[in-house]
Order: C-alpha cells, then sequence, then structure tokens
C-alpha cells in the first residue's frame, strides 16, 4: 500500500537527560524497545516490531521507510533548534550540537541514517561564526575553520585594543565562534568536516644587483635621496651623494662626465616619476610596511608637483597593495576599501569579490606617518587610493556571482536602503545582476513584512507592496492566506521611492498578482488537506468581497476555478461542471451520476453565494441541460426498474429534446 506520509516523532532530551538513547532505549514504538542507538536523541514512530517487542524489525519496508524520514527530519528540527531563536546568544548554540549522533550504532540500519544526517548536516549553514558585528553568522561546515588557542589569545588582546577584525575572514574560509572553538566539541566537529585553518604561505624576498642613481634634476635631489632611504635602498640602488651631484652640476663638462657614468660606470639618471616607477617593479618583493610608505611618497610628490597627475595614474595602475592580511598584492582586478566601517561589509560580511581578484586594502593606509621628514594626518591616503587607485564601495562596485549568507537572515533599515541604492545604481549604468547574487536577493527572508498584524520575513518574490488602499482590504478580509505586505511602518514612506528596484528583484504590486498568491495559496492548501465548510465559505465571501466593492475577481478565480476543492456528491471535484441542486434536478439525479454540491455538507448557507458559484463554473438551475444528463447517464447495471414516474416522465423529456437537438443539426 503506498504511503504518502509518515508520523515521526524525535525527542531531544535536556539537561542530566541528553545522553538518553546511549544507554537507555532509544527507540519507541509508543513504548520503548530494548535497542540501545547510542544517539542522542530518541525516534519514536508506528515500527513493526519483533515478536517479542524487544526491537523493531530492521528488515521490514514500512520500518525502513520510517528510518529513510528520520534524517530530513532530524536535521529540520536541528536547524530549527539553532536558528529559531534570534535573541539568543552564540554561546548558547554549541550545546545543541550535543543532539547530533556522532557515535555509531550497533545497528547497520541506524549508522545508514546517521551516515545520512551527517550528509545533509555539512550541506547546511549551522555552525555559529565569529562576525564582530551585530548579527549572527551561519555557515556550511566545510567552510568553516578553527584556531589554535595561542591564535584566540592574540585576537582578545586586539580586540581589547579596539583593532578592527572584520577582515577575519577574509583568506576565504569563516572562522569558527570561540564559543564553539573547545576541545570538549572536537567529536562533533570532527564529524562535520570542521579543520584547523592552515598557514599561510609567506612570499620570499628577491634580491637585485646594487645600482648607482642620479638625479636628473638638483633641485628634488635630496627628495629622491631620502626616500631612497625610506626604501631602505630597496632594490640595491644607491643615489650618488647630495654633494657629489651638486660638485658634477657646477663642472663646466658635466654633460661629458655624466655621459661617462652613465656608460663606463652604469650609472643611471632618473627623475621623480623613473625613481617611482624602479621602486614600483620591486615593491612586490620587500617588507608590506615599504609597499604602505610608498603610497605616502607619491601622495606628497604629487602635492609639491615632482609628479603630475596623469603620471600618478600611470604609477598606481600596476601598484602593488597591501591587503587586510598586510600581504602585497601585486595583482588585482580591482581595490576595496577598508572594511572598518565600510557599507559594503556592513551589508555583506566578508570579502565575496576574493574569488575576482578583489583585494581589500590594510587598515595600515589609514594610520598616520611621518617618511623622509613629512608627517602625512589620517585620512588622506584613504582618499588618495579612492581616487587613483579606484578603491570601491557599496553602491559603487559591481557585485559578485556569489551568494550572500547576510541574505538569509532581517536587514535592517539602512543595510536595506543600501542594497536598494545599489540596485539603482546598477540599473541605471545597465549592469546586469549576476545570477547567484540576484537569486540569492530575490528567495532570501531579509524583508521585513506584516502578515495580518503579525511582523514576518520573506523573501521580496513572495512579497507586496499594494500601491493603493486595495491591500489593507484584502489582508483582512483573505481569512485563509496571510498576505506578506512589506511593512512600511518600518521602512517609511521611502520605501515607495525604490518600486523599480523592488520590482526587479521579485516585489509584487499589482491587484491582480495578489490574487493570483491567494489562489495559489489555496490551492496548495486544498491540495494537501479538504477544505472544511468554513474554508470554502470563506472564499465564497472573500469573491462576494471583490465584487461589491467594485474589485474584478477575474484572476483570484481564474487561479482556483480547476482546483479540486469543491466537495460533491461524487467526492472533491472542481468547481467547473460542478451543480448546485434544486427541485429542476430530481429527475435527472435518478437517472444520471451528476456531481452535486454537498448540501448536506454545506448547509443552506451556500444558497447565499448563488452569483459567486456561477462564476466558478458551477451550473446553476437546469436550464434545459439535457446534454449534460445524458452525458452522464447511470451504468446499464443500474435497476431501471426503479425508476419513479417521474423520473421515467424525464426520460422521455431528455430523448425529445436530444432527437429535437439532433434534427436542427
Amino acid at each position: 500500500m503506498e504511503v504518502n506520509e509518515w508520523v515521526i516523532t524525535l525527542a531531544f532530551p535536556n539537561g542530566q537527560r541528553l545522553n538518553r538513547g546511549r544507554s537507555s532505549p532509544g527507540v519507541y514504538a509508543f513504548l520503548p524497545t530494548e535497542m540501545v542507538t547510542n544517539f542522542p536523541f530518541i525516534i519514536q514512530a508506528d515500527f513493526f516490531l519483533a515478536s517479542s517487542r524487544e526491537t523493531i524489525l530492521l528488515d521490514n519496508k514500512w520500518n525502513q521507510g520510517i528510518l529513510d524520514c528520520v534524517p530530513s527530519a532530524f536535521v529540520s528540527a536541528f536547524i530549527s533548534l539553532v536558528k529559531s531563536s534570534k535573541d539568543a546568544p552564540v554561546s548558547s548554540l554549541p550545546r545543541m550540537f550535543g543532539f547530533i549522533p556522532v557515535n555509531s550504532s550497533p545497528y547497520p540500519a541506524l549508522n545508514a541514517v546517521r551516515e545520512t544526517i551527517k550528509a545533509k548536516l555539512v550541506d547546511e549553514n549551522i555552525v555559529p561564526c565569529e562576525s564582530y558585528l551585530e548579527r549572527k553568522i551561519f555557515q556550511k561546515p566545510p567552510e568553516v575553520g578553527r584556531l589554535m588557542p595561542p591564535f584566540w589569545d592574540i585576537l582578545k588582546k586586539a580586540r581589547k585594543e579596539g583593532l578592527g577584525l572584520h577582515n577575519l575572514s577574509s583568506h576565504g574560509r569563516r572562522v569558527l565562534s570561540r564559543s564553539f572553538d573547545r576541545e570538549n566539541y572536537d567529536q562533533v566537529l570532527d564529524f562535520l568536516g570542521v579543520k584547523h585553518v592552515e598557514d599561510e604561505c609567506v612570499n620570499e624576498v628577491q634580491r637585485n644587483v646594487g645600482k648607482v642613481i642620479v638625479s636628473q634634476k638638483p633641485h628634488y635631489a635630496s627628495w629622491l635621496i631620502d626616500w631612497n632611504r625610506e626604501f631602505q635602498c630597496s632594490g640595491g640602488r644607491f643615489f650618488v651623494p647630495k654633494s657629489t651631484q651638486e660638485a658634477i652640476q657646477l663642472c663646466s663638462r658635466r654633460h661629458t662626465l655624466l655621459k661617462w657614468l652613465s656608460d663606463e660606470m652604469k650609472v643611471e639618471s632618473v627623475n621623480v616619476f623613473n625613481f617611482a616607477a624602479l621602486v614600483t617593479n620591486m615593491l612586490a618583493a620587500i617588507d608590506w610596511n615599504l609597499a604602505v610608505v610608498y603610497v605616502h611618497f607619491l601622495y606628497h610628490s604629487l602635492s609639491k608637483n615632482y609628479l603630475s597627475e596623469q603620471e600618478v595614474i600611470n604609477l598606481c595602475v600596476g601598484m602593488p597593495i597591501v591587503d587586510n592580511y598586510g600581504r602585497v598584492m601585486a595583482a588585482r582586478k580591482g581595490v576595496l576599501v577598508l572594511a572598518n566601517g565600510s557599507k559594503w561589509v556592513s551589508l555583506i560580511g566578508s570579502n565575496p569579490w576574493r574569488e575576482d581578484g578583489f583585494v581589500e586594502l590594510g587598515e595600515d593606509y589609514l594610520y598616520s606617518g611621518k617618511f623622509a621628514g613629512v608627517s602625512t594626518p589620517e585620512n588622506p591616503i584613504i582618499h588618495f587610493l579612492k581616487r587613483y587607485v579606484g578603491a570601491s564601495n557599496v553602491p559603487d562596485i559591481s557585485p559578485p556571482n556569489a551568494v550572500i549568507p547576510t541574505m538569509s537572515a532581517l536587514l535592517t533599515k539602512k543595510n536595506t536602503f543600501l542594497l536598494l541604492d545599489w540596485i539603482r545604481r546598477l540599473r541605471r549604468k545597465g549592469v546586469n545582476m549576476p545570477v547567484q547574487f540576484l537569486n540569492c536577493i530575490k528567495e532570501g527572508n531579509w524583508l521585513k513584512v506584516s502578515l495580518n498584524d503579525i511582523l514576518g520575513y520573506r523573501p521580496p518574490s513572495q512579497s507586496f507592496l499594494p500601491s493603493s488602499s486595495w491591500g489593507q482590504l484584502l489582508q483582512n478580509e483573505s481569512v485563509l492566506v496571510d498576505i506578506p505586505m512589506i511593512d512600511q511602518s518600518f521602512y517609511g514612506d521611502k520605501i515607495n521611492g525604490y518600486k523599480d528596484e523592488l520590482g526587479a528583484i521579485g516585489v509584487m504590486f499589482n491587484y491582480n498578482e495578489v490574487c493570483q498568491f491567494i489562489g495559489k495559496r489555496l490551492m496548495a492548501l486544498a491540495a494537501s488537506t479538504t477544505l472544511t465548510r468554513a474554508n470554502v465559505v470563506s472564499i465564497l465571501t472573500f469573491i462576494k468581497f471583490l465584487r461589491e466593492k467594485l474589485l474584478s475577481p477575474d484572476d483570484f478565480i481564474h487561479s482556483i476555478r480547476e482546483g479540486r476543492w469543491l466537495r460533491t456528491t461524487l467526492g472533491c471535484i472542481s468547481p467547473v461542471g460542478s451543480v448546485l441542486f434544486n427541485e429542476e434536478w430530481k429527475g435527472a439525479s435518478e437517472i444520471s451520476d451528476i456531481p452535486f454540491i454537498d448540501q448536506n455538507f454545506y448547509g443552506d448557507e451556500i444558497l447565499n453565494f448563488k452569483r459567486e458559484l456561477e462564476v466558478l463554473g458551477v451550473v446553476i438551475g437546469f436550464n434545459q441541460n439535457y446534454k449534460f444528463v445524458a452525458d452522464n447517464l447511470k451504468s446499464p447495471a443500474y435497476n431501471i426498474s426503479a425508476l419513479t414516474a417521474e423520473s421515467g416522465l424525464f426520460v422521455l423529456k431528455c430523448l425529445k429534446h436530444l432527437n429535437s437537438s439532433e434534427k436542427n443539426c
């Protein structure tokens, strides 16, 4: 016999009873069996038992069907347990992972259940991660890494000093929550495949052969000498002392001397641009601090007009950048502004552009400094990099083709409008949003909605922003379906200025769309359960309400008229072709199987909705509908002798009418 569903109950014992099932019965069939599962939860279902009632029959197909459903039930319950309380601190979550069956069972069939649970869990965003933000972040187990205990101590001290730790996950993997990264959780973390973060590779420093250089113009010789000293004569380049360069300039045959120095001694003559280009070429192989110093050099050289703006632009194109890990990144396709205090980290969390070759600026560019005798205050270097390196921020950057984890939970009002501004900027530029990025926005539960005065969260693709008062009217009258209306009391009137952007991510605005939404939800309800008398009366009342308010019910009717939800004498069928019985149909009812609406079930109240039933496709009144009667005649096995005189007369009328119709044809 085919079974549509099993009823399975999983019990998660709390407190000291957490090990229940490991040493006492873990399988119940309304009463405990003697099966010790080694699982930290109890399975209750309508199992077939062995004759001794000590165990379930593990080779029984019915029991196997139940066990096949346990992993999905467990994962669903576990996710709800971990994520249902948004106000619960992260420190309270690790103990929930004690319910995961990390220990093998003595029963092979239950070990198969355990392995399936594991396979499903590793593909779910369930592991709490360090975010150093207000919101909680969950990630799939393989995408999370653990830190060594000494490194946690370093992070604790860094946080105490107020250092920004938003780039903690910038290496590509989220860092496991500290409250979870403990020895007593090793077993469950190993079971889920959460591993330690590997050490970053260290680039070797390449040393160049030393070279001697002179300044082409004497008035910036001191400038170049001082900055070359800051660069620690990087690349093995040394300037001729300033006094020697001044003496050369005073020599009457200086051009001959300079030519001899160049040809014979290989002394190179440079200006500020040439020198900057030489330093750029070796920046990737030097200490990260000198790469930061180089930006200060460009900034001050531009301010003193030793470099033109176009020269700075040319130099910045290939200039290596110090990233948020302190690494000197020679190659890049784009640059992100600092994570600390940026819009993109507030909205997204971590750098999703990493795979696209985007480098995130390190915080070292933020600090003031004094190099080559010149002081630099805070912030100018960041503005310099934004202008000449093109360091981008949301909403000015193109989105990645990636899923954004923060879109799976409510966005703040500020971040919602930041996201909409980003979408607006992209649309105005004619930039198409990448598929994964667009889908995660459309389907993520980040939009705050009102469902009949109850606040909740829904994806944009399931939300409405009504353009007139019909929205509130429908929400009040649609008693069977909660219509998710965007919570304008939360977002304010400003949200109405983003209709184009909201429409691009799936938000619906039109009256016909909400009618179709209600209809589809009702038919989904009807497909899973029989609509009650009150349910059907509510549907008909809703249609009457739409007509009385001069709102077209056509879209709503079209979405439900073919559904099999109307109870008749022949079972639940669609309204189309159903009949509302009256005395005109009495004779026909004796000779034909006609789907009359079950008035015993609906009562006389159904008669108040004749007009609504008619627009749904129900036949109201006989109206010479002899062909319909003939098309639904009862089988020949029907006892014709049981016909009454009235029904016999009706048969004759039916034959007469059908013969007349054929002659007219």
